[in-house]
C-alpha cells in the first residue's frame, strides 16, 4: 500500500536519495522498487520496546535523513523518527506522538483507503493521480515463478 506513496515521492524528489524502512515481511515487495535508493530492514521484534526502537533510530541516524514521512500511526514509529535526527518528521496525530513530529497532519475525518492516507502526507500530492504503482520483479523472480507454475501444471495462469 506504500508503493503509490513511494512513486509520488520519487516523482516529487527525483534527484533525492529515498530510503524505505520496511519490516522483513514487506521487504520482498519493495526491495527491487525503482522508487527507492536504499532500504533499512527491520527484522521481526527488532524494534520491540524502547531499547529496540532506540536501536532502529540509531541505524536511521547513520543515514543522515533530511525528511522522514511516518506512514505508521504508532508512537513507536514517531519515537524512532525523532531518534533518527531527521530535520523534518511528518506524520499524523494520535497516540501522544505530536511532540515527536515537526509537522503534524490531522487524520482525515472520513474513511479513506490506506494508500490515499499515505499520499495525503505529501504536500506535493496530486489528488487526480492514480493510486497504483508497479511492483518491481527481477528476471530471476519471473523465471522462478514460471518454474513453480509449471510444476503445478499452471503454465498458463489467468492472472
Amino acid at each position: 500500500m506504500a508503493l503509490p506513496f513511494l512513486a509520488h515521492c520519487r516523482d516529487a524528489h527525483e534527484n533525492d536519495r529515498i530510503v524505505a524502512i520496511a519490516r522483513e515481511w514487506v521487504v520482498p515487495v519493495v526491495k527491487n522498487s525503482p522508487f527507492i535508493n536504499d532500504m533499512l530492514r527491520i527484522a521481526n521484534n527488532e524494534d520491540k520496546g524502547v531499547a529496540g526502537a532506540t536501536q532502529i533510530g540509531r541505524q536511521l541516524k547513520s543515514k543522515e535523513l533530511d525528511r522522514l514521512y511516518l506512514l505508521s500511526g504508532s508512537w513507536r514509529s514517531a519515537y524512532i523518527g525523532w531518534f533518527s535526527g531527521a530535520k523534518e518528521r511528518i506524520g499524523y496525530t494520535g497516540q501522544g506522538r505530536s511532540p515527536l513530529l515537526t509537522e503534524v497532519i490531522t487524520l482525515p475525518s472520513e474513511k479513506t483507503h490506506r494508500s490515499k492516507k499515505y499520499l495525503n502526507l505529501l504536500k506535493e500530492y496530486d489528488t487526480t493521480a492514480e493510486l497504483t504503482a508497479p511492483i518491481a520483479v527481477t528476471d530471476d523472480e519471473v523465471a522462478s515463478a514460471k518454474v513453480l507454475l509449471e510444476s503445478l501444471n499452471m503454465a498458463s495462469p489467468l492472472a
